[in-house]
């Protein structure tokens, strides 16, 4: 193989082998690294809850702003899944390496778009929310930072699109344990100081998000490189080209419009409750990290879904791609229907996990038997976005997602 060439091996090439093998392969990896990076988010709404009922309110109030972040950076790592995996399944590994250069360009782009917008709409959407005094302050203490360092978070989704498009996963895995971890010492050190380091507070916890996140992507991005991913880093690979552009944002905007929907909805959800008072707000965002534990699985599927319908797309293998969704179905709803059931008996150990403040607990289990009930849904859904997703078919899911 030359250098700048892509190559499957016999594990990164899912036109051939067992579906049901792939699936497992992909889907159980991701499925750990995804708990470990909820977890790291727990880790978060642990330590801000030890500050104060307000300061975890605030993070709470700051999620779906920070969702927005996640939002727009998905739609760069499924546009990279995609056009990658299907060049690859049509044996166009040269087509598949410019791809990824163009995919560069687009994250840099949008990294540029994504902290311009923050830095200037994140005040303003805090106080539509009612956010004021105290509770104003520690919202944007926290996401102030995150914005400025729009790129880590950029750059580990783009990364992660790249390695997922040849079905591995392993590096993403590897990545959110570590960063986990390091999150579990960096969090209450850069928020209560100690050992030369001064008390950043809320602060503490996005400088903690950023420098982990940071070490993420150089970590990925090492795996990509020894992929043979990547292109060399000059004007001719990188450069914007007018065609790879808009074929990208045919793929990312959707995805991440798609993404948007629910933070959004998240928008309309805290608007509503605001009013109920900041406990309410802290048990919606406690809430959904409970929730989220409960999809992860399910978002393991997803993600090896969009991978094999790529390739097998790509290789105009039908029969591959109807197989796909249907095992990845049956796996991921016979695991939610086990997460919705933990979540509907037994909310409130869940819930004391986070907090001990009873008004805060009393309106977290409302809120997850409910969103029990309605857990397949998810799973239907973002099953099928995923295969329209790999079919190069991504404007339905913003139908399905509306």
């Amino acid at each position: 193989m030359t250098d700048g060439e892509v190559s499957l091996s016999t594990d990164g090439d899912l036109t051939i082998g067992s579906i049901r093998k792939h699936m497992w392969r992909m889907a159980v990896p991701a499925g750990i690294g995804l708990f470990f990076n909820t977890m790291f988010n727990v880790v978060d709404s642990f330590w801000a809850g030890a500050v104060s009922t307000e300061a975890l309110a605030a993070l709470s109030l700051s999620f779906p702003v920070f969702f927005s972040v996640i939002a727009l950076t998905q739609g760069v790592s499924t546009a990279a899944s995609a056009l990658i995996s299907y060049h690859l399944g049509r044996r166009e590994e040269g087509e598949a390496h410019r791809m990824a250069g163009q995919i560069l360009c687009y994250a840099l782009l949008s990294t540029l778009v994504l902290m311009l917008f923050g830095l200037w709409c994140a005040e303003p959407i805090f106080l539509f929310l009612g956010a004021e005094g105290e509770y104003l302050v520690y919202a944007l203490e926290y996401i102030i930072p995150i914005f400025w360092c729009a790129g880590v978070f950029v750059a580990n989704s783009t990364f992660n699109g790249l390695l997922l498009a040849r079905g591995n996963v392993t590096a993403m895995r590897d990545s959110l344990v570590w960063s986990f971890l390091l999150n579990c010492v960096l969090d209450p050190w850069f928020l209560l100081g100690g050992f030369g380091m001064p008390a950043f507070g809320i602060a503490g916890i996005a400088y903690a998000t950023i420098l982990v996140s940071g070490l993420g992507a150089s970590y990925l991005a090492w795996h990509v490189r020894k992929l043979n991913l990547l292109p060399s880093l000059t004007w001719e690979a990188l450069g914007p080209r007018l065609t790879d552009q808009l074929r990208i944002l045919k793929h990312a905007v959707p995805a991440a419009v798609n993404m948007m929907t629910v933070a959004i909805g998240m928008f309309v959800v805290t608007y509503f409750i605001q009013g109920f008072g900041y406990q309410a707000v802290a048990a919606y965002g406690v809430g959904i990290r409970v929730e989220q534990i409960a999809l992860l699985p399910s978002i393991g599927v997803y993600l090896a879904i969009l991978a094999l319908v790529g390739q097998n797309y790509g290789a105009e293998r039908m029969d591959r791609v109807n197989e796909s969704l249907k095992i990845g179905m049956r796996i991921s709803l016979g695991i939610m229907t086990l997460g919705a059931f933990i979540e509907y008996f037994f909310p409130e150990v869940l819930l004391r996990i986070f907090t001990s403040d009873e008004s805060v607990i009393a309106y977290g289990v409302v809120y997850l038997r409910v969103a029990a009930l309605i857990s397949w849904s998810y799973v239907i859904a973002s099953n099928c976005i995923a295969t329209l997703q790999g079919m190069h078919q991504p404007y339905f899911a913003i139908g399905v997602s509306v």
